[in-house]
This record gives structure tokens, C-alpha cells and sequence, in this order.
């Protein structure tokens, strides 16, 4: 698993964490975490982190990237499909205790 910062005037105020996977003999990358501080919002800091991640994808020779987004994370949903990113499937996880996962599944096609 990789992680790469995303530095404003050289001060942390984001991260990205992807790695290759392979589900039914198909390689692509996973993006497990992209995290940009709220106040740098709607400044085209997100679509360049994707931007970001779809060149690592292509360098490693990658022909898709999936990530997971909670479905309730309007703000999310709409920047990864200003993207190119789709809803592929969905997947809801009971862990216990007042606690579930419910996700959406989306890719994108490189």
C-alpha cells in the first residue's frame, strides 16, 4: 500500500492511500483512502488527486481503479463521478454494534 500527501504551501492538508489488487484474474488499482481537509473543497484539489491516482494506475500498467464511498457522502459520490468514476455494485457490512458499512462500489476505466 502506497501513501502520498497532497501538501498546500507546504503544509499536510491531505492523503491519498491506493495499492494493486487482483479480483477474478483482473489487476487494478484500489484507492483506500483520499482525504482532503473540508475547507479545500471546490477547488479542484480532489479532481487532481484523482488525476493523481489514474497516472500511478497507468504506470503500473493498470486497466481500472475501484474505491468504496458511504453512500450518505453526497459530496464524494458527485466528485469521483465528475471524474469518470460509476457505481459498479454496492456492499453493506454489519461489523456489530450500531456499526455498518454501506458503500457503494465505484470504478473507472482506464
Amino acid at each position: 500500500i502506497f501513501y502520498d500527501k497532497v501538501l498546500h504551501n507546504s503544509e499536510l492538508v491531505g492523503y491519498l492511500s491506493y495499492g494493486a489488487e487482483m479480483m477474478d484474474n483482473i489487476s487494478y488499482l484500489k484507492l483506500h483512502k483520499c482525504y482532503l481537509l473540508p475547507s479545500l473543497h471546490g477547488f479542484g484539489y480532489g479532481q487532481k488527486m484523482l488525476f493523481h491516482i489514474y497516472q500511478k494506475a497507468q504506470a503500473m500498467k493498470l486497466k481500472k481503479i475501484i474505491l468504496n464511498v458511504n453512500k450518505r457522502n453526497e459530496k464524494g459520490i458527485k466528485a469521483y463521478s465528475r471524474f469518470g468514476f460509476r457505481i459498479i455494485d454496492s456492499q453493506v457490512i454489519d461489523f456489530g454494534n450500531g456499526f455498518v458499512l454501506d458503500d457503494y462500489i465505484m470504478g473507472y476505466d482506464i
